[in-house]
């Protein structure tokens, strides 16, 4: 852990990413301020001992004023609406403008995610991997790239795996469905490859990037390769018990009910996070997902 404390803005923190990130910032000493969109949330964050601006990422002028007065942006607000590429490019080149000062250089992380590298099937994915530009997720590619490749700030990327905790994250319309539905839906097919990371180890890993990370650098998230979807299904349908075991919809009928970005939940892939762990020294400590839901 570095000496010095950093002054870091965070969005989205009371979600679950945001929520375990800004705790672990606390934790290792530095001083997290907040962006908060309403007196719900603002009350919630003070309440834990955090520091709060008011606003939303879809009105970034309102706020950007106040992001040069930090060492380090971390924005993992999203809106998972249908507009979210557009949101998150304006935000980016606010994000990228603001923090461009002749006096320090300051570090901004871009969350990307794991759907850039599209179907890898047998193939475990690492940070040298090809991206799917093809995919409707690209653009999450060409933010990245404009991050790393500024001279401005000291940029890096992140690329969370498919962000899980025991009764959420990107589980939680399995869950739902679970308690709602009695049975539990999967999109596309049960044989479908996740790599998985747990929301806390997610947080130590921007930390330490924050702390040790390489100016221009990117690091695939990932305590574990891959796990089956119709795996954690399974184990799902035991610990609810359920009487019926899971649904395959398809794609078209997840985005229906979903959204676009639904489709991602389809893609069958692996990925390593080893870069993270020999470099940074990052050390997953939720690696038996199935364990860890039963």
């Amino acid at each position: 852990m570095q000496k010095t404390a950093l002054r870091v803005l965070v969005t989205g923190g009371t979600g679950s990413i945001g929520g375990a990130l800004i705790r672990v910032l606390k934790r290792r000493g530095h001083h997290v301020t907040c962006l908060a969109r309403s007196d719900a949330s603002e009350s919630q964050l003070q309440d834990s001992g955090f520091e709060t601006i008011r606003g939303d990422i879809t009105d970034p002028c309102r706020w950007i004023d106040a992001v040069p007065e930090y060492d380090a942006v971390v924005p993992v607000a999203i809106t998972w609406c249908d507009e979210m590429a557009d949101i998150d490019a304006r935000l980016t080149r606010l994000l990228i403008d603001a923090l461009t000062t002749p006096t320090a250089e300051k570090t901004l992380i871009y969350t990307s995610g794991c759907w850039v590298y599209g179907a890898t099937g047998n193939t475990v994915a690492t940070e040298s991997s090809p991206h799917s530009l093809c995919s409707e997720f690209a653009w999450g590619s060409s933010l990245s790239q404009s991050v790393l490749d500024d001279t401005g700030i000291s940029g890096m990327v992140i690329l969370p795996a498919m962000v899980y905790e025991r009764d959420g994250g990107v589980l939680e319309p399995m869950i739902s469905d679970a308690l709602q539905r009695k049975r539990i839906r999967l999109v596309g097919s049960d044989y479908t490859r996740w790599p998985m990371v747990h929301r806390f180890d997610l947080a130590v890993l921007y930390a330490l990037m924050l702390e040790r990370g390489q100016r221009g650098a990117a690091y695939n998230a990932a305590a574990t390769d891959g796990v089956r979807v119709g795996e954690i299904a399974k184990v799902l349908t035991a610990r609810f018990h359920l009487q019926q075991h899971a649904e395959v919809v398809s794609v078209e009928e997840a985005i229906e009910t979903m959204g676009s970005w639904a489709s991602g939940y389809s893609i069958d892939q692996q990925m390593s996070g080893r870069k993270a762990m020999e470099e940074l020294g990052w050390h997953p400590q939720y690696t038996d997902v199935l364990a860890e839901l039963g």
